[in-house]
């Protein structure tokens, strides 16, 4: 069953996370996100979301700026600021913070 779930969702465009992993970063950006006391997507600027919601949906930093009408360095600026004030590292990251958080998209 596990195998036919990754494989519909890669062919869905989308990354699969395996059960275990995506438990172990839930629990780990859980446990950040209640020591902040907040939704942490509270924080981000209109730009940042909009670029936040192109990643989750699984769009390029050069189709972003091209839908937002924005430079593809000023796209990649608001990505890593996104990244930062989110305090993750990687898209796999992203997205296991956007569903613990029950993040529209996610």
């Amino acid at each position: 069953e596990e195998v036919v779930h990754a494989l519909k969702t890669v062919l869905n465009g989308n990354t699969y996370i395996g059960l275990e992993t995506e438990l172990r970063m839930l629990e780990r950006n859980g446990d950040r996100n209640a020591e902040r006391g907040t939704n942490p997507f509270e924080r981000l600027s209109s730009r940042e979301l909009g670029v936040l919601d192109g990643l989750l949906a699984g769009v390029g930093v050069t189709e972003i700026a091209e839908r937002l009408g924005l430079s593809v360095s000023t796209v990649a600026t608001y990505k890593a600021r996104l990244f930062d004030k989110l305090g993750i590292v990687n898209l796999m990251e992203l997205q296991a913070t956007a569903r613990a958080n029950g993040y529209p998209g996610a």
